[in-house]
């Protein structure tokens, strides 16, 4: 393997990893957008805060629609996708 070669395999790498950091990146902001969204629709004006904020993070499940909009913004495998809305209907 000459030198060449060797720079060219370490390039592509990085570029592969970066493309990975990238995606997962991606799907962070696309989680928080959706948990954002599901907040700003729970809340009104004489509402606890803190209440709402932690019936979201502890009891995601219950929140059918916010599971469900995760699994399909993020391009989640649609088998895997079928698989945790059969998991989300039985436990609500």
């Amino acid at each position: 393997m000459d030198i060449r070669t060797a720079v060219e395999k370490r390039v592509e790498t990085r570029i592969a990893a970066a493309r990975r950091f990238a995606v997962r990146v991606r799907n962070h902001a696309k989680m928080v957008d959706c948990y954002l969204n599901t907040y700003n629709n729970h809340r009104s004006f004489f509402s606890d805060k803190k209440k709402i904020t932690t019936d979201i993070i502890e009891h995601p499940q219950v929140q059918k629609k916010l599971v469900l909009q995760l699994i399909f913004t993020i391009n989640i495998d649609a088998r895997k996708a079928k698989r945790k809305a059969k998991i989300v209907s039985r436990n609500s």
